[in-house]
């Protein structure tokens, strides 16, 4: 699955994988994982803050590439894709880049739990938004070789399964 294939099978959704705090915005990223790279993050503690302060248990090195956001670097942005977090009046927040616009202060993301920040309201459902750039506090990349290798897999898994099917096919 593809990012625009993971926004379409969950836009205007709730995503809960932990059916806790009901739908927040990890919960979404939680799936992103599992969906786009196959791969199952560590814990956030029950927050966008624990999962980037935390990284060696939400996002372990070998696999993300952890990105501080430093505004001085006119090079330095987050890429489509990438997991970013943010600080917003009491909360810290996680999503996925859309696009970016560094010099339009403006920055596309797909989230959720972004309207009373219950995570059970109807406006928390996952979406597309435009977001400032405010308090960004960096973003995780996924290391390229992790993400060819699973590609990699991902198509010998999808033949092995037609394969499958074509066995089962045959013994009915």
């Amino acid at each position: 699955m593809n990012l625009s294939q993971f926004v379409e099978k969950y836009n205007n959704k709730f995503v809960d994988i932990d059916k806790v705090y009901g739908h927040q915005c990890v919960d979404l990223i939680k799936q992103y994982t599992i969906d786009v790279f196959w791969i199952t993050l560590g814990t956030f503690g029950g927050s966008a803050k624990t999962g980037w302060e935390n990284a060696s248990n939400t996002f372990p090195e070998d696999i993300w590439e952890k990105i501080y956001n430093d505004i001085t670097n006119i090079n330095q942005v987050p890429l489509k894709w990438d997991i970013i977090f943010w600080w917003y009046k009491n909360y810290w927040h996680t999503a996925i880049v859309i696009e970016w616009f560094k010099w339009e202060d403006r920055i596309t993301v797909f989230n959720q739990n972004t309207w009373n920040w219950n995570g059970k309201g109807y406006d928390d459902r996952s979406r597309i938004q435009e977001q400032d750039y405010n308090w960004i506090l960096g973003w995780y990349r996924k290391k390229d070789n992790l993400l060819e290798e699973n590609i990699r897999l991902k198509i010998e898994n999808t033949k092995l399964k037609n394969i499958l099917e074509q066995i089962n096919e045959l013994s009915k």
